[in-house]
């Protein structure tokens, strides 16, 4: 089982990351405990070359490899494709996902309502200073649904400016373990099957 941790905060070793430090964390006691090998690869959206979207309608109308930016959007969508399923994460900006994550939502526009990640599932979270809303948390939950992968709600963990490890730990090891076994338990009962026509027209996420 393969998994990707996508992170869109540009701040190296903050909130965000070490939430996800933990995840990895509870993966791998995952691994040993259920027997199942588990492959975690981070990815942080801020350190990859993923230009504006121009709006040129490229990627629609004749395919995303026709997309004239030429970055490294397409390498990290086959990474996707190659994952079982994923963590993906976002701090909370104005309440709304940060810059990066709403650039790489707009640039993999053209995977929406196509089945192409059914029988993907996601666990998504946030972090912020303080109490936010779920609006986050809606805008990735919307723009993943219509990619067809099966989101897992989502969980906000609030942490202030910047928390110690260990105090996140204290605070929240018990959820980030249930969360990993809820991924880990979706990816082995997804039935991998075909979309159904129907659910392609109408969008995939409708019927997962």
């Amino acid at each position: 089982m393969k998994l990707l941790l996508i992170n869109s905060s540009a701040r190296v070793g903050g909130n965000t990351g070490r939430v996800m430090d933990l995840y990895e964390e509870a993966f791998s006691a995952l691994t040993r405990e259920l027997g199942v090998e588990i492959e975690t690869e981070r990815v942080n959206l801020s350190r990859l070359l993923l230009k504006t979207c121009l709006g040129c309608r490229a990627c629609f109308d004749l395919g995303e490899e026709k997309c004239p930016l030429h970055d490294e959007l397409l390498p990290l969508r086959d990474r996707l494709l190659a994952a079982d399923g994923y963590v993906i994460a976002s701090p909370v900006y104005v309440e709304d996902v940060s810059g990066v994550m709403k650039n790489w939502i707009d640039r993999m526009a053209f995977n929406s309502h196509r089945p192409a990640f059914y029988g993907k599932s996601a666990l998504l979270f946030t972090s912020s200073a303080v109490g936010s809303t779920s609006h986050a948390l809606t805008t990735m939950r919307t723009a993943f649904g219509t990619w067809a992968i099966k989101t897992l709600g989502g969980l906000k963990f609030r942490l202030g400016a910047i928390t110690e490890p260990e105090e996140i730990r204290k605070r929240y090891a018990n959820r980030i373990q249930r969360s990993a076994r809820r991924l880990v338990g979706s990816i082995q009962k997804q039935p991998f099957r075909p979309a159904s026509l129907l659910a392609q027209k109408q969008g995939v996420s409708r019927y997962l």
